[in-house]
């Protein structure tokens, strides 16, 4: 992969308001110039515990929409159920964390 695409993940990582371009940035240097790929970031980041081992599977999988619901990121999938889903939030505003249910789509 190339570097635009590594920089197009820190972005869209801001633009998503999972992370802030400060965190990013910091991860990018550490990373260094060469051979550094999006997979390589994503691994930075869960180290640092920027992002959780859920967060990193999601955005693997291409899942972004998962990730955050209105002002709070989704942190870990703590049960599953047929009729709804909870997950650990934080609030992107202050983050607070809350439990947060999500009604499945036929619901």
């Amino acid at each position: 992969m190339s570097q635009i695409e590594l920089y197009a993940l820190g972005e869209k990582l801001v633009q998503m308001r999972l992370l802030d371009q400060t965190q990013v940035d910091q991860a990018l240097t550490s990373l260094g110039r060469s051979g550094s790929s999006p997979d390589a970031l994503l691994n930075e980041l869960e180290s640092r515990n920027l992002l959780t081992t859920y967060q990193v599977s999601r955005i693997r999988k291409g899942e972004w929409d998962e990730l955050v619901l209105g002002d709070y990121k989704l942190m870990y999938q703590n049960a599953s159920g047929s009729f709804a889903r909870v997950f650990r939030a934080a609030s992107v505003v202050d983050g607070t964390i809350v439990g947060v249910k999500e009604l499945r789509q036929r619901w």
